[in-house]
């Protein structure tokens, strides 16, 4: 029996285009559990895909078109979202808002090189600034997933041994009439009964719920974004990498800027405004600078707008004639740089994670262990 066009739509619908599925898809695409990398190497494909298309002065919707017309369904299914928005009259920037699986980062770079003129530039540059991307998230991602692994077995045997093990040790300490168990022990056991009451879990919820709304209300207030980038930056073992991966970030939105002929002043705002945090700040003080006719180099080392060395070598470069192509070779530096730092973090941090976790599977057995030593003294 055959079937008319709308009946063959209805049929085909997907199930992650529905409004509660695709938010839900749309939040989980890029976690590492979702996916994330694949995601990413998505999109790294679909900016190569439109950097090269856009050169060649193709329409956006053709450009979208062709490449959704691939077997990877992730690059497929953002490529159809994209065209949807961009036949409703929006431009790509805003097509990426709405889709939702785009950094504002991201979508901020693209915007700058609408304003500009200068939009293959801009995709080309996420296209390689992509794929360094996704080669540092790929490092923590493998360094961690044995600690989490490790880490649910171990909260699963904990959780076991305070509701079932310790309270049993806790009756038979009681009834031998022994007094009072040992401190750690005593707070296992503790524990464990807050946890076996369900009448406290509903104030737990509430409070956790009241904590994410007070937390989402506040996380864009600019002191909030002031802190939370000063501790990233200097926490001991990922500040480092950071730190390398902001300095990466904010040259290849600086790079993009001048490449399009945007006046010195514009492109250290601009990259400042992609970057946020203390380099905006940073970046608008150099700004002024330059338009009272300083050097590039010499204001941002004034201002201190990248984090270490990287300042100087701007500074370098500031009486050379190609000052542009000496800044790209900065910025690949920076992504090499960053990348080196994150895989250096990832190592360090999984040996530190297991360390945490043994350290609290120390203290669990010891605290299980602890009346047992004094069995024997009480039965003789």
């Amino acid at each position: 029996m055959g079937f008319d066009e709308k009946t063959r739509e209805a049929l085909s619908l997907d199930v992650a285009e529905l409004p509660g599925i695709r938010w839900l898809v749309d939040r989980l695409a890029l976690s590492p559990g979702g996916g994330g990398s694949r995601w990413r190497a998505a999109k790294v494909l679909l900016y190569e895909d439109l950097a090269a298309m856009t050169r060649q002065r193709a329409p956006l919707d053709v450009a979208l078109k062709t490449s959704g017309a691939t077997k990877d369904w992730r690059l497929a299914r953002v490529s159809r979202r994209l065209l949807e928005q961009v036949h409703a009259g929006k431009p790509l920037s805003q097509a990426m808002a709405r889709v939702r699986i785009f950094a504002p980062q991201e979508i901020q770079i693209v915007k700058a090189g609408e304003e500009w003129s200068a939009l293959p530039e801009a995709l080309d540059r996420l296209a390689r600034f992509g794929s360094v991307m996704s080669g540092k998230q790929d490092p923590f991602v493998a360094a961690m997933m044995y600690p989490i692994h490790l880490g649910v077995i171990f909260l699963s045997i904990e959780t076991f041994l305070i509701l079932k093990i310790v309270p049993k040790l806790a009756e038979m300490w009681a009834v031998l009439g022994a007094g009072r168990l040992p401190p750690l022990t005593r707070a296992f056991v503790r524990f464990g009964q807050f946890v076996a009451s369900w009448p406290e879990w509903p104030r737990l919820i509430v409070a956790l719920l009241a904590l994410a709304v007070i937390w989402i209300i506040m996380r864009r207030w600019p002191a909030i974004v002031a802190i939370r980038s000063w501790l990233a930056a200097h926490l001991p073992i990922v500040g480092k990498s950071y730190r390398a991966a902001q300095n990466a970030q904010w040259l290849a939105a600086f790079s993009l800027a001048l490449r399009s002929k945007a006046a010195a002043h514009e492109a250290l705002r601009a990259a400042g405004e992609i970057c946020g945090g203390p380099m905006r700040a940073r970046s608008e003080a150099a700004a002024r600078m330059v338009e009272q006719g300083k050097p590039i180099g010499e204001a941002c080392v004034a201002h201190h707008v990248l984090y270490g060395p990287s300042n100087h070598r701007l500074a370098l470069i500031n009486w050379n004639d190609d000052f542009v192509a000496r800044l790209q070779e900065i910025a690949s530096d920076a992504d090499s740089l960053a990348l080196h730092a994150i895989e250096r973090a990832a190592r360090r941090l999984e040996v530190v994670t297991h360390l945490c976790i043994a350290f609290l599977a120390a203290i669990c057995i010891i605290a299980c262990y602890m009346p047992l030593f004094e069995m024997g003294r009480l039965i003789w």
